[in-house]
């Protein structure tokens, strides 16, 4: 916080805290930046996916299973600032200048076809029936 007063940024920038309900943000959000080091699952990732909102992420393996391939290009080391910095200003002006338009459909498409409920529970039937047939 204090550094956002330092520099003059508080009209930009809103610390939510935790949040349950996560689409009054992507309603006015353009694009999600993810920059950190450690992390599980990324859910919100895949909310914001599935929102049509581009993702500028950090590069870590956590991350590999939920953002769409496309937005690997966006991908940071979360320790170097100025990789981050170039990453996000791509993906800015990418953004703007409507380059990601098909990418955002695409990678709402691909959370849907990926993460619907339907095809975790497939997947968690699948996962337990190898494990029975597999019993020793």
């Amino acid at each position: 916080m204090k550094l956002v007063k330092e520099l003059k940024i508080e009209s930009n920038v809103i610390f939510t805290g935790n949040q349950k309900d996560l689409g009054r943000y992507f309603d006015v959000s353009s694009i999600l930046f993810f920059p950190s080091i450690h992390e599980g699952f990324g859910n919100v990732i895949i909310e914001a996916q599935y929102m049509n909102i581009p993702i500028c992420g950090s590069d870590i393996l956590p991350l590999n299973e939920s953002i769409y391939p496309d937005y690997n290009k966006y991908r940071f080391n979360p320790y170097k600032i100025e990789e981050a910095t170039l990453k996000l200003n791509e993906i800015i002006n990418d953004n703007n200048s409507g380059k990601l338009e098909k990418s955002k459909i695409e990678a709402s498409n691909f959370v849907k076809r990926n993460f619907a409920i339907e095809t975790m529970a497939k997947k968690l039937a699948d996962l337990y029936s190898d494990l029975q047939l597999n019993k020793i």
